[in-house]
């Protein structure tokens, strides 16, 4: 049977059947091949694949959705994420979640019409609106600082289909909840903002059929896409007084820290710190959101992998408080638990964060709770460690048509609530 999976799933044994690249792209010598080895696995991520296809009548599957997932801690090193001593995670958010994410609909709103714009604007040769820019940067600067999370949540919880545009407002969003719990001022969040609303505008410049062909890039395209760095920093440099700053992260956010990105192969010292956290929140958007040639991942997933290339791809303190500020179990996860009850994640708890606040949805037979059963799992881990219920699995949206229809409601319900 051929079964597309992640790669976070990849194991030793498994049959690769097609990986999705051109033969140019990859270092094995077939595009069929059994995995023997770990580092079989680091090269197929060192290639930039999500997702690929297995054949499992020639090897192993992957593992089903009631295996426990015991490794949690080690796959995250949770301890190093959750130890920031200049953070006090006791402090509430000025404004509650779910009033700020009010806001934020109306911002995102407000603010596809201008990512539409300034894309519109560069393809007929004309300058960008940087007021525009700034003001709508301003907008999102304020809601970080009213409650770091909120726009963070909507953008994983509300589906908007035109991902060429959502991916500048979205890219901003993570960058700024990143370099708020960095405790960056807001004029240097205003800057980074900017930075990253502006990180694509080059692509505004590649041919269409190129930009949404909907299967891999031949050598000669890919050598055309990843020239929309120099082509963004070329037209910002029209603009008056643009700052040094918002260039660098045009021009760098495809840097990696080992040296291998691009344009320029610059290592981690040379590259700016609002590009390496605009890197982090670029990749994390790109894997987690579906596309002409893609289909988006779990966030949960989507982090295991950048964390995987931590030390590699990006920087590894940025990568740890990113996973803070989003959570190894990002707010609206369906997850299941060891007692074999399923609930949805509404809170995350930055100290400790694989025991995030959840509702759950049904009870340990499977059946639909009679009322809203609020957990707080890192209370539970306190009180009754040896009795805790744990999170053993995350359930993927495509599972969840596997539950009953009385639970899919309540997920449903939970989704439209919040978004």
């Amino acid at each position: 049977m051929i079964k597309e999976v992640n790669i976070q799933d990849l194991r030793v044994g498994m049959y690769v059947e097609k990986l999705g690249i051109s033969w140019f792209n990859h270092p094995f010598a077939r595009n069929k091949f059994r995995i023997t080895k770990e580092s079989e696995i680091e090269q197929i991520k060192e290639c930039g694949i999500v997702t690929l296809k297995i054949n499992t009548k020639k090897a192993v599957d992957v593992a089903p959705l009631e295996e426990k997932n015991d490794q949690e801690d080690e796959i995250f090193a949770v301890e190093k994420v959750e130890k920031q001593d200049d953070i006090s995670w006791t402090e509430q958010e000025p404004v509650p979640l779910k009033e700020e994410m009010e806001r934020c609909v109306e911002i995102y709103q407000e603010n596809l019409p201008l990512i539409h714009k300034l894309v519109d604007d560069v393809k007929k040769g004309g300058k960008i609106d940087s007021r525009s820019v700034n003001d709508s940067v301003d907008q999102l600067v304020e809601s970080v600082f009213r409650n770091r999370y909120a726009a963070v949540t909507l953008s994983k919880l509300k589906t908007y289909d035109e991902y060429t545009f959502t991916h500048s407002i979205n890219v901003s969003i993570f960058a700024l909840a990143l370099g708020r719990q960095l405790n960056l001022s807001r004029e240097q969040l205003k800057v980074l903002g900017a930075g990253a609303m502006l990180h694509d505008i080059g692509k505004a410049s590649i041919p269409e059929d190129i930009l949404n062909k909907p299967g891999p890039l031949t050598e000669a395209e890919f050598r055309i896409m990843k020239t929309h760095p120099n082509l963004g920093t070329r037209h910002l440099k029209s603009v008056e007084n643009v700052q040094k700053e918002i260039l660098q992260c045009i021009l760098n956010h495809h840097e990696k820290i080992n040296g291998t990105g691009y344009p320029q192969k610059l290592k981690s010292a040379a590259i700016g710190d609002f590009a390496k956290m605009i890197s982090i929140a670029d990749s994390f958007d790109a894997i987690t959101s579906t596309r002409v040639y893609q289909k988006g991942t779990l966030a949960h997933n989507a982090l295991k992998i950048i964390f995987s290339l931590r030390g590699e791809h990006f920087y590894p303190p940025f990568v740890e408080r990113f996973i803070q500020v989003v959570g190894i179990y990002p707010v609206g996860t369906v997850v299941k638990l060891n007692t074999n009850e399923i609930g949805i994640v509404t809170t995350i708890n930055p100290s400790n964060l694989l025991h995030p606040d959840i509702t759950l949805i049904t009870d340990e037979k499977g059946e639909k709770t009679d009322a809203t059963r609020y957990i707080r799992l890192c209370e539970e881990y306190k009180k009754i460690p040896q009795l805790r219920r744990k999170i053993i699995n995350v359930i993927p949206k495509e599972r969840i048509k596997d539950l009953a229809p009385d639970t899919q409601d309540l997920v449903s319900n939970f989704y439209q609530s919040f978004s």
